[in-house]
């Protein structure tokens, strides 16, 4: 099965990205692996902080992935997986 990665950010390119990879992936039986990064600068604050900061970044990940995984949902055989990490 092929994986279709997309990096997921405020880009313009990033929507462009989405699109492509939905279209290739409702083509081929393929799927979508959509990947956000919490840059470790956002994190590194006291311990209890940085717990609110991630899940702050995490719902807003979250989100924002809600948006694209709507219309990818609508194309034939696409359901798009979120992959969250953090660091660099």
């Amino acid at each position: 099965m092929r994986k279709f990665l997309v990096l997921l950010d405020d880009s313009r390119e990033c929507l462009n990205a989405m699109r492509f990879a939905a279209m290739r992936a409702s083509n081929t039986g393929g799927v979508v692996v959509v990947l956000a990064v919490i840059p470790a600068e956002e994190i590194q604050h006291g311990l209890g902080v940085a717990e609110v900061m991630r899940a702050e970044a995490r719902e807003r990940i979250e989100a924002h992935f809600e948006v694209f995984a709507k219309w990818m949902r609508d194309r034939p055989k696409v359901e798009p997986e979120l992959v969250i990490r953090e660091g660099d």
